[in-house]
């Protein structure tokens, strides 16, 4: 699922009485069901090996009037395909509002689609949404319960039901039985 765009960005200041022009990447992120964000990438200029990331993602706060320093909530690492045709960047962005508390990406090179013109972009990378993967004990086949799967409904025991019942009036086995439909 795409969930966003990486776009050059510039703003021309003044520095020792001359015009300087500043120049970024910005990531502007807009998932569904989640808050919209725009971050600043850039390069890690610190790497000393490869585990560390190519790129990190900054959130800039800041608003008219204020100063704040941003805060580092992100990486990017570079990555080729398979077969090594296609340089992609993976990575994540740390969002205490999703599950797990991180929202997994992949950025490629903007491509336009069948409809679009490539003069018609105006963005440098699509941003697309990867979901997280779990561990290997994980009964959603490797992802996180976020990515679906059958939740049994929960158990209350303070209004007036046995043990042996649920909200829905099933008992175990019959919440057993329902749910395998579904699987």
């Amino acid at each position: 699922m795409n969930i966003g765009v990486i776009v050059k960005n510039s703003r021309t200041v003044q520095k020792d009485g001359a015009d300087v022009k500043q120049e970024w990447l910005e990531m502007i992120v807009r998932p569904p069901f989640v808050p919209s964000c725009t971050l600043s990438v850039h390069p890690n200029k610190n790497k000393k090996h490869d585990g560390e990331p190519d790129y990190n993602l900054w959130f800039n706060f800041s608003r008219k009037g204020e100063s704040f320093r941003g805060t580092k909530v992100g990486a990017l690492w570079r990555k080729h395909s398979k077969d090594g045709k296609t340089e992609y960047f993976s990575g994540h962005i740390e969002n205490p509002l999703v599950y797990g508390g991180k929202l997994y990406v992949s950025v490629f090179k903007a491509k336009p689609m069948t409809h679009e013109k490539a003069e018609d972009i105006n963005w440098l990378y699509d941003v697309i949404w990867q979901p997280p993967k779990g561990g290997s004990n994980n009964q959603n086949g490797g992802y996180g319960a976020a990515s679906g799967g059958y939740t049994p409904p929960v158990e209350n025991y303070d209004v007036g039901m046995n043990s042996t019942q649920t909200i829905a009036g099933m008992s175990q086995e019959e919440l057993d039985n329902e749910a395998s439909q579904y699987m």
